[in-house]
This record gives structure tokens, C-alpha cells and sequence, in this order.
């Protein structure tokens, strides 16, 4: 796929998109409003938070989005609803399997092999 043709999914799809956008802006809203009603000790430093906003705020849409439009190269349609939820889940499931992997890790450590 060329980017022309990516360039027409997406002006072809626009209302649909616009709704995989909305859920995941709602999804980002529900993950800062998450960080701000946990307690003082709980919460990122000032510093921490700044990073970890521009990744709520950018990153989640941008992963609603990006997997919308995927489902939409491979000629998949669907209407608004889905797209909504799409956007809703797709990020936090992306987010899920990261956070999932890094805990893996910071338990168990990489393999590696012997005398390396």
C-alpha cells in the first residue's frame, strides 16, 4: 500500500475516524483523571506527569487512530459505534500488553546465555 492509497482510506473514512478519535480522547481523559484521584504518595512527580501527559494526550489517539485505519486498509468496514469502540479499546489493550512485557521483565530479567 502506497501512501496515496492510505491518503484516500482516510478522506474516504473521515466520519468514521473522527469517531475512533473521540474514544480515544475519552480514553485519555479516563487515564488522567485515574492519575488525579490517587492519593499524594501515590502519585508521578510534577516532572514524571508532564512526560507521561503528552503520552496520554498524543499516544492514545494516536494508537486509536493508527489502528482504525488499519482495520480500514485491509477493506474492513464498519460503522461509528465500532469505531468509537475501537478507539476506546485499542490503545488500553496496546498499553496493557506493554506493561505486561516490561513487568515480565523487571521480574524475571532477559534470558541470556551462558558465558555471554
Amino acid at each position: 500500500m502506497n501512501i496515496d492509497q492510505l491518503v484516500a482510506i482516510v478522506l474516504s473514512n473521515l466520519g468514521t475516524l473522527s469517531f475512533a478519535l473521540i474514544g480515544a480522547i475519552l480514553l485519555t481523559g479516563i487515564a488522567i483523571k485515574e492519575h488525579l484521584d490517587r492519593d499524594e504518595k501515590d502519585k508521578m512527580s510534577k516532572i514524571k506527569y508532564f512526560v507521561y501527559f503528552f503520552g496520554w494526550l498524543f499516544g492514545y489517539p494516536f494508537i486509536g487512530l493508527a489502528v482504525a485505519v488499519a482495520y480500514l486498509a485491509n477493506e474492513n468496514q464498519f460503522g461509528s459505534w465500532l469505531a468509537l469502540q475501537i478507539g476506546l479499546t485499542s490503545p488500553a489493550i496496546i498499553v496493557g500488553i506493554a506493561n505486561s512485557g516490561a513487568n515480565t521483565l523487571a521480574k524475571e530479567g532477559l534470558p541470556t546465555v551462558p558465558d555471554q
